[in-house]
């Protein structure tokens, strides 16, 4: 009887070892899926202070010896954009060619905005935003064709694979539209 009261208790503290050690893969996991080596850094401001971070500080953060690999700037809006006669509302994100690999993004076709792009007119859908437009105008979206971002024209040079919302970043790049950071005054 004793024996097997001390095997049932063994048994009870290996199932419990296993369950926590499942329970902290688990964790880890969600905590990397969010990106564990992210840090957002938002300047906060009212009507009589505006503060911001100067875009160049942004990209020049990894050589600074701080131990940061990449750093991105990124100032998000919203907009009214208009296909053909309909319109909606979007995000608007407007980055230089840092933020796809530090969000982890990737293209289901065309390409990224780059730094490269300075102020053109180019734009990046996200894979929600492409499938709405292409619902309602009752064509495909195609690389080249133009989407109207509250007014002004933008030439879609990509198109983002479905992503995840990333919650520490707190952007759903499904429904967000990406402009080069330099046109970011035509919206």
């Amino acid at each position: 009887m004793a024996f097997l009261g001390i095997a049932i208790g063994t048994a009870a503290v290996t199932a419990m070892l296993h369950i926590g050690h499942n329970a902290r893969n688990e964790a880890l996991r969600q905590f990397e899926k969010l990106g564990t080596e992210l840090v957002a850094i938002r300047p906060q401001s009212d009507a009589s202070d505006l503060l911001g971070i100067p875009i160049e500080a942004v990209s020049n953060l990894s050589n600074q010896g701080l131990g940061i690999r990449e750093a991105t700037p990124m100032i998000l809006t919203g907009a009214a954009i208009q296909t053909g006669h309909e319109m909606g509302d979007a995000t608007v994100i407007a980055c230089d060619g840092q933020l796809y690999p530090v969000a982890k993004l990737r293209m289901s076709k065309g390409r990224f905005i780059s730094r490269f792009d300075g102020v053109q007119s180019f734009a990046v859908l996200g894979a929600v935003v492409a499938e709405n437009i292409s619902r309602i105008s009752g064509r495909r979206i195609e690389l080249g064709d133009s989407v109207a971002l509250n007014g002004g024209m933008f030439s879609i040079v990509g198109i983002l694979e479905p992503i995840q919302t990333n919650q520490l970043l707190g952007v759903d790049f499904d429904r967000a539209v990406m402009i080069p950071i330099k046109s970011a005054r035509r919206v």
